[in-house]
């Protein structure tokens, strides 16, 4: 006997995300936060918006603070198998900077057999790098925490920027830390 079932259902049931298709969606959510904070607003995923929603759209304008800092790119890493990473490189009139956004596979995989839903996935971890512009590029600080993605904004990069000084002054010079011989 054949069992007819209604689509709805049948999606419910035998549909199965991928942990990586859900991890795609988060990190594209990401990299559409990231964007618009570099004003570089995608002509690049050709997403066609009606008149009216352009119209109502706010322009967020960045402040002081973050106008200097200059995006150099944005790439996902598809090395790892048990994470999946986006790293934005950019940088200020002194230093470049290193931003990866990394989420564990294992957060969008189903412990019990039921379907992950993408919206439980909240956290990411991020790292931030700083190194100077020299030619020997060497880190000048380093601070890796774990944040919400919904709060990946203009603030966020500002108390990642400040904490990272805080930690790591730059106002010293390097020169004062050589050994000094007789």
């Amino acid at each position: 006997m054949i069992s007819i079932k209604k689509f709805a259902d049948f999606l419910i049931t035998e549909s199965v995300v991928e942990p990586e298709t859900i991890l795609k969606q988060k990190l594209d959510e990401i990299e559409l936060k990231i964007n618009k904070l570099f004003d570089m607003e995608s002509t690049e995923s050709e997403e066609v918006k009606k008149f009216s929603e352009t119209e109502q759209e706010e322009k967020v304008q960045p402040s002081d603070a973050f106008k200097h800092l200059q995006k150099q790119s944005l790439e996902r890493s598809q090395f790892s198998k048990t994470y999946k990473n986006l790293k934005l490189i950019f940088s200020d009139e002194m230093f470049r900077y290193d931003l990866t956004f990394t989420i564990d596979l294992e957060k969008a995989a189903s412990q019990d057999g039921q379907p992950v839903d993408p919206e439980t996935i909240e956290e990411c971890q991020v790292e931030i790098k700083r190194y100077s512009l020299d030619e020997d590029s060497k880190v000048m600080g380093q601070i890796q925490k774990d944040i919400k993605i919904e709060e990946i904004n203009e603030k966020m990069f500002e108390e990642l920027l400040t904490e990272l000084e805080e930690k790591y002054p730059t106002d010293e010079e390097v020169d004062d830390w050589e050994i000094e011989t007789e």
